[in-house]
């Protein structure tokens, strides 16, 4: 027997009461007042040993009467434990452990352990507990269908065990991912070991939870309802951090901004001087800071040192030394947390190009295709792009496509020069063919014709003179081209300003063959075409870019045009230099990884990440990093080998530690557990399983019940009492 408000059982003690009165001696009927006694003062009646209980009947109900109201109120209720009770019941719980790299900050991985620990430790002795670790994926140390498997008794040690060997990685947090893997365990989306677990449960996160946990993974998911989560935040030992970052014009401004000379003048002092940006959080303690090259052996390199003064909650752009042929990292120092302050660059081998024009260097120097060309800034620091100059039916030999990739020539060049630049597109060389002669005679166009002829190995093209009136220009330009592609923007797009004051119409007998990438307004005939020949490209220009034929040299397209047809010559390997913890590169057969102690990453041979089947290649594997550091790209091609670093780094959301509002989650649609302790939720729950209970069992209305019989059994017993002593008082009189 158990009472819902024990404290009203203290009204039982008022049974005293009738016995107190019982025991009270009475006054005797008609008292006779002497006036002798006048001045003394009444005494009340005392109770004395000789004191006698006489109507024990009437004590007992009405001591009776008291019990039954103080029991009634203190709602008793048979404390009968069903299936569902706190004690017999199991629940099912998720532990999410953040592995992330802002887990390695001074202290906060062994709060994380012990939070865990105790989260382990506080779980009932029927429950099913998962451990699962997360950064930018998810990892089941001991999953829900492992644990329904092992015996009550051997879970917690299963997972305490588990914890005693893990460290964080170097991956970013997706918080996003974590919960919604968690999420669909419970509702059995994910779990194919087994059935359906369950439809509800608690979702234990254990996490710094910084702003640069990625949730946006959330906004499209609707939450289920019977998932309740509970964020364990842990803090570091010292808040705030800072992060540098190395700063570069072509991230800062688009190609089709720069004209030549600002472009000269940004290669020559970026070649001496780097930019970083250096950015430090609100709650930083720290604000000056030094940044340094380092070696491969992790020392600095002397007179790379730069000292910079960053106020907590703002960033600060600094100029340092360019980074030096030794250098594989800049490191920051001053900086509370570590983790992130080391960043690797790859310090790319750089490759000799030539850039080779054919044209007659007698002609007036405003006349000449090179007098523009060699003003163009096409080197960069992975690339050494020199000037050469070729006059038409020179003898000289020919460099090879690698070394000259790309050969701009004017309409004037020789017939034999035209067989060797056939040849030229045959081995995967590129060939820009300016049609700057005005064609005023029949000879002219069948000279230029016969040019073409030659390059294309049969007639294809047919020339004639432009009728333009006053000027044309360019229109229907493709902008999806990658030529034209740096101008899609609505700020670049305007060609209005090229005017063309002549240009060569042409006609194609295999239209088909050729890409239009743009046209002149007044007849519609093609102003730049492209066509493949062989390995190579030939690019057709129908109007020469001098000021005589246009003015195009004299504009700010110029330098991306010509350039971007040099890239296309001479393209880059694709893959990016640097990475991040976490990312996958693909690579092809003939080539492998080196990881920064020199050991082989094994690839993986069937990863896909929203990638369409017909894109894959059947030789192609991906590459995971897995750590920061330069790793080597080892290549072995037809004999050949060549080596090139790649630099992987800590995700800049990873440095983004200020702790994030929890209140996100809710806006989100996450759903949060009760966040009390363990006691105070038992307690809860018991209170609420006793007053279940006692409405189901309803004593009290017994009670009540009688409380009112024992009350209508002694107002009976006292008026036969009465009526009997009233009936002897008559006969007695």
């Amino acid at each position: 027997m158990s009472f819902l408000t024990p404290l009203y059982a203290l009204a039982a003690m008022a049974v005293a009461l009738p016995i107190l009165f019982h025991l009270i001696k009475k006054q005797p009927r008609g008292n006779q007042v002497f006036s002798s006694l006048m001045f003394l003062e009444p005494s009340p009646p005392r109770l004395t040993r000789r004191s006698n209980v006489d109507q024990w009947l009437l004590l007992i109900l009405r001591g009776l009467a008291l019990m039954l109201l103080a029991a009634a109120f203190a709602r008793p209720f048979w404390n009968e434990p069903l299936a569902t009770s706190e004690e017999q019941a199991s629940s099912r719980r998720i532990l999410m452990l953040d592995t992330s790299a802002s887990m390695r900050r001074d202290g906060i991985w062994e709060k994380a352990l012990d939070s865990a620990k105790k989260e382990i430790q506080e779980m009932g002795p029927m429950d099913t507990i998962g451990l699962y670790t997360f950064d930018t994926s998810v990892r089941p140390l001991v999953s829900l269908s492992e644990s329904m498997e092992l015996l009550p008794n051997q879970r917690k040690e299963r997972c305490l065990a588990t914890l005693k060997n893990l460290e964080p990685t170097w991956n970013h947090t997706d918080l996003g991912l974590a919960l919604i893997t968690a999420s669909d365990l419970f509702n059995g989306d994910e779990n194919t070991e087994s059935e359906s677990i369950a439809s509800d449960g608690e979702i234990v996160v254990v996490t710094d939870f910084q702003m640069g946990s990625k949730l946006d993974r959330l906004e499209n998911y609707q939450w289920p309802e019977g998932s309740k989560v509970k964020v364990v935040r842990v803090a570091p030992n010292r808040e705030g951090n800072a992060r540098a970052n190395l700063q570069s014009d072509e991230s800062l401004s688009n190609p089709a901004e720069k004209s030549p000379n600002n472009a000269k003048e940004s290669e020559s002092r970026d070649s001496e001087v780097v930019r970083v940006r250096v950015a430090n959080e609100p709650n930083s303690a720290q604000e000056k800071f030094t940044l340094r090259w380092l070696d491969k052996e992790g020392s600095p390199l002397t007179g790379s040192e730069l000292s910079i003064q960053v106020p907590a909650g703002s960033s600060m752009v600094g100029r340092m030394i360019a980074m030096p042929p030794s250098a594989t990292q800049l490191r920051l120092e001053g900086d509370d947390a570590s983790f992130d302050n080391g960043i690797y660059v790859a310090n790319a081998p750089v490759r000799d190009y030539e850039l080779l024009c054919v044209d007659v260097q007698s002609r007036p120097t405003p006349e000449n295709l090179s007098f523009f060309i060699e003003q163009l800034p096409l080197s960069h620091r992975k690339r050494k792009v020199a000037f050469a100059r070729r006059e038409p039916g020179s003898d000289a030999p020919w460099s090879k496509a690698e070394r000259s990739p790309l050969i701009i020539t004017s309409s004037l060049v020789a017939m034999s020069d035209a067989q060797a630049l056939q040849a030229h597109m045959q081995q995967g060389g590129h060939v820009l063919l300016v049609l700057d002669r005005a064609l005023r005679d029949e000879s002219a166009i069948a000279g230029c014709e016969g040019v073409l002829k030659e390059l294309l190995g049969a007639i294809e093209v047919t020339v004639e003179e432009g009728r333009v009136r006053s000027y044309s220009m360019m229109q229907q330009i493709d902008f999806q081209n990658p030529l034209f592609r740096p101008f899609a923007d609505s700020r670049f797009n305007d060609f209005t300003k090229v005017k063309f004051w002549a240009h060569r119409k042409l006609s194609f007998s295999e239209p088909d063959a050729w890409t239009i990438l743009s046209r002149f307004d007044d007849d519609g005939s093609p102003a730049i075409a492209s066509r493949r020949v062989g390995e190579g490209t030939l690019w057709l220009f129908a109007s020469g870019w001098q000021p005589a034929e246009s003015q195009l040299a004299l504009s700010t397209k110029f330098v991306p045009i010509i350039a971007g047809i040099f890239d296309q010559a001479a393209p880059q390997d694709q893959r990016q230099e640097q990475w991040f913890v976490g990312e996958r590169m693909p690579i092809v057969q003939g080539e492998r990884i080196l990881d920064p102690l020199g050991s082989e990453v094994s690839p993986e041979e069937n990863f896909q990440e929203e990638r369409k089947e017909e894109s894959k290649s059947a030789e192609e594997r991906w590459v995971r990093f897995e750590k920061p550091g330069l790793y080597s790209l080892q290549i072995e091609k037809q004999g050949e080998s060549a080596t090139r670093s790649i630099a992987v780094n800590v995700s800049l959301s990873e440095s983004d530690t200020a702790p994030a509002d929890q209140e996100q989650l809710g806006r989100l649609g996450v759903r949060f557990t009760d966040q009390r302790n363990a006691v105070e939720k038992l307690a809860s729950k018991r209170q609420l399983r006793a007053m279940e209970l006692e409405a189901q069992q309803g004593w009290w209305r017994w009670l009540i019940l009688g409380v009112v019989g024992a009350v209508a059994l002694e107002s009976l017993i006292c008026v036969f009492r009465k009526s009997q002593v009233t009936t002897t008082n008559i006969i007695t009189n």
